[in-house]
């Protein structure tokens, strides 16, 4: 029989020779010390997983599970668009799937040609061409970071051979977003433009974008009446988180980080007005056109008598007839055209205009260590003086671009911030070597030291329990054996002794050296004797 067999038959031996209520209390406690210690153990080594793909489709999620359960490779399913591998195991799972095309893999491309269709009809080219130009538009559209999925759907007319008969293109794109995210309004215009570019004949007022909602994100009509409409919000707040780092930025500089609040309220207008006007000046002017005719006459009669419309001018004859005397006469006329100054201008003024700025300060105050009664210290409030504020205001208007003519509005106000009653965090110092060696080998670590524990704590008491026991049950001896059967001297209280041809003197220094060895089994032992004698 090995050690190990000794080892067992001995300890069977022992636990036989306990009574009822030891080997009750003895198989509990051994039972909670071998359960806390596996529980510790396996704590410490099970398998960490960490994040293979977030927010895929669930046609990927399903072909990836597949390979996954036909590799025999754990996995843990995060919702229905998550997946979790073994830690050590992630990159290799990653190259295996992407050899297989997934994720993505679903969605198909032009790759749809890369097999030889014989015998396919042009009606099957078109499809094909069609559903390949949808999926790499897809394909392209799901970079984008906010994008969890999207379709794209095409509307491709048949050439005509008259311009007039031919249709126009048109394309609807339908996107799932990432649960809180959101597309800016550059990105909606990116997906038009990217469309519009990639179809032929394709003109960003037939696209359509909507969310799986079913909310429209962008519809362009005709007309451009509307293209500012849908980032007036998004241009406010720009000028407004412009304006509120521009403050803030030079506040904390004079008054230290965290020691100033900003927040700045814009009104724009955005209406586009068209002023047209014409103005003259009439204390300048200038000839235009200048005109000058002269007349000079000379004879007996410069004057014109009679009616001229008469046959026979009679009175004309009279003058003649008559004595007349040589005179002279002279006409001068004269036109001058003057131009005045005339200014014309035709303004357009754009929307976005700032009408007026509304800014509020809170500024934080300065601080005063006093002594209370109990001995400790409190930090006491002590407010700016108002020749600072002043300061602070000129440096928030001259920082904020202040127009009164605008009736800019500017508040500052020193409060005392309730964070300076939190504690201060200090910064995280990069760890030293030794501490990084020991993170990386912790599991080995901490498994060596349940292991120490276990062995002092459990293995170690459990020995000499069982060494103490041995002693009692046999008493040393050098010829001969000194015997007592165990089931009935402990589990009874009855003892028999039985001995061999030993001499006296021998066995009475035997059992003197036992009793100094071990007194108190020995007195247990004499008690039993003389229970059994009365």
């Amino acid at each position: 029989m090995g050690a190990l067999g000794k080892l067992t038959s001995q300890i069977k031996n022992v636990f036989g020779a306990l009574s009822t209520g030891k080997k009750i209390t003895f198989l509990f406690f051994f039972c909670a010390v071998i359960g806390g210690f596996s529980t510790i153990i396996f704590l410490n080594n099970r398998t960490e997983y960490r994040l293979l793909y977030n927010y895929i489709s669930v046609d990927d999620l399903q072909a990836i599970t597949a390979k996954l359960h036909k590799e025999k490779i754990p996995y843990h399913l995060e919702g229905t668009h998550s997946i979790s591998v073994p830690e050590d195991k992630i990159y290799q799972v990653r190259i295996m799937l992407a050899s297989d095309g997934l994720p993505g893999g679903s969605i198909s491309g032009f790759e749809l040609f890369d097999k030889n269709q014989m015998g396919a009809t042009d009606f099957v080219q078109k499809i094909n061409y069609q559903r390949a130009l949808q999926g790499e538009l897809t394909r392209t559209i799901n970079e984008i970071p906010q994008i969890l999925e999207s379709r794209v759907h095409l509307v491709l007319p048949e050439e005509s051979l008259f311009v007039e008969d031919q249709k126009k293109p048109s394309a609807a794109v339908v996107v799932k977003l990432k649960p809180g995210n959101k597309l800016s309004s550059k990105q909606i215009q990116g997906i038009v433009n990217l469309l519009s570019s990639s179809v032929k004949g394709l003109r960003p007022n037939n696209v359509s974008v909507i969310d799986a909602a079913g909310g429209t994100l962008y519809h362009k009509n005709e007309g451009n009446n509307d293209l500012f409409s849908d980032t007036q919000l998004e241009y406010r707040e720009n000028i407004e988180d412009a304006l509120r780092r521009k403050i803030q930025g030079m506040l904390e500089k004079v008054v230290g980080v965290g020691q100033a609040v900003v927040q700045v309220s814009a009104d724009i207008d955005f209406k586009e007005v068209q002023v047209t006007e014409e103005s003259y000046d009439p204390d300048t002017t200038a000839v235009r056109s200048e005109q000058k005719v002269i007349e000079q006459a000379s004879g007996t009669s410069i004057r014109p008598r009679g009616n001229p419309d008469s046959v026979l001018n009679l009175q004309a004859k009279l003058n003649a007839s008559s004595k007349s005397s040589p005179k002279r006469a002279s006409r001068q006329r004269e036109t001058v055209n003057y131009e005045i100054n005339k200014v014309a201008k035709s303004i357009i003024e754009r929307p976005g205009t700032i009408k007026r700025l509304s800014v509020a300060v809170a500024v934080d105050g300065k601080y005063e260590e006093k002594s209370t009664k109990s001995g400790g210290i409190q930090k006491v409030f002590v407010g700016r003086s108002k020749e600072e504020m002043k300061r602070l205001s000129e440096i928030v208007k001259k920082a904020m671009g202040f127009d009164p003519d605008r009736n800019d509005q500017v508040e500052i106000s020193n409060i005392s911030f309730a964070m300076n009653e939190l504690p201060q965090l200090k910064q995280a110092k990069e760890k030293p070597a030794w501490m990084r060696m020991l993170q990386s080998y912790q599991k080995v670590i901490i498994n060596g030291v349940i292991f120490l524990l276990f062995f002092f704590f459990v293995i170690r008491p459990f020995l000499k329990q069982l060494s103490s026991l041995k002693q009692a049950r046999q008493l040393p001896s050098s010829g001969g054996e000194l015997e007592y059967e165990t089931e009935q001297a402990i589990g009874e209280g009855a003892k028999r002794i039985t001995t061999r041809e030993y001499h006296e003197a021998p066995l009475k220094e035997q059992v003197i050296n036992t009793a100094k060895q071990d007194p108190e089994r020995v007195s247990e032992i004499i008690r039993k004797w003389v229970h059994e004698e009365n």
